[in-house]
């Protein structure tokens, strides 16, 4: 018999966190050319397994994600979550894993490519 997985639940805020990095990982994957990956998505993929490093692991995501509301809004959306995240941290490595993932995000605002995204960040 196989034991069922254990997983953390994460907070409304996480879960928010998360749907934000993934549909800004899968905007930002396809926008971009696979054999010239952007510093953009190295410093998202730092800030997607910086939130992920948890044990137990937060469940798997929803196949649908939604729409992306285009890149800054994701990431606005991603960063305001983590930071409503990081003040109820209940721990100090809570609150460093997610101030972790949050510098990973400023570094993703001074980006060329979501500069290029212009106001409506549909990049």
């Amino acid at each position: 018999m196989t034991p069922h997985p254990t997983f953390t639940a994460p907070s409304a805020d996480i879960t928010t966190a998360r749907l934000a990095l993934a549909r800004l990982q899968r905007h930002l994957a396809e926008a971009v050319d696979p054999l010239h990956v952007g510093d953009e998505l190295t410093s998202l993929a730092f800030a997607v397994l910086t939130v992920e490093d948890i044990h137990p692991p937060y469940p798997p995501l929803p196949e649908d994600i939604g729409p992306s509301s285009g890149l800054r809004a994701d990431l606005a959306a991603a960063t305001d979550a983590l930071l409503a995240a990081s003040s109820a941290a209940t721990t100090a490595r809570e609150t460093l894993r997610l101030a972790y993932a949050i510098r990973d995000l400023r570094g993703l605002e001074r980006s060329p490519r979501l500069a290029a995204a212009g106001p409506g960040g549909q990049g």
